[in-house]
């Protein structure tokens, strides 16, 4: 059973060239042949294939995402700003999106969508999360103290 050829690429089928017995495996040679002949041929059509695949038109997608990419930016310089105001009168600050909002913000401003792929799974993933612990801390304290806690400051209550 001979192998399959198709399989490998142009420098590998010149690699097994270079060390199969010629005289031993003839057929074998005259497959790695006549497959590099078929690379060599695919290669000088290239260019051909290459102007008749259509590019993809991104001026739609690029005013979206430069909007998307200031808002970003807005919101992580905000929370940088926020954060050194606290670090620098003493209180408790807690907050992981500060700087990477403002990077996938230039990224995507930049109208890279690998970058807006990121921030939407990451979006996706913290949602039911950050839902989840909201839920978590309301069923860990009594109903009436919360309660209470809403009706006496609701600013402190909103944002801890």
């Amino acid at each position: 059973m001979a192998p399959d050829f198709s399989k490998y690429d142009a420098a590998q089928l010149r690699q097994i060239l270079g060390t199969i017995d010629g005289a031993r495996f003839a057929d074998r040679v005259r497959d790695i042949q006549a497959r590099l002949d078929m690379l060599q041929q695919a290669a000088a059509n290239a260019p051909a294939l290459a102007e008749a695949i259509p590019v993809q038109d991104r001026s739609a997608d690029l005013p979206i995402l430069k909007r998307v990419g200031t808002v970003l930016m807005v919101v992580g310089a905000i929370d940088i700003a926020a954060m050194i105001y606290c670090v620098a009168r003493g209180y408790s600050y807690s907050s992981s999106l500060n700087v990477f909002a403002l990077v996938a913000g230039i990224f995507i401003r930049r109208g890279s969508l690998r970058a807006s792929s990121c921030v939407r799974w990451l979006a996706c993933a913290a949602l039911p999360a950050m839902t989840l612990m909201i839920v978590a801390f309301a069923a860990a304290k009594p109903i009436d103290l919360t309660l209470t806690q809403l009706r006496v400051h609701p600013g402190l209550f909103s944002f801890p």
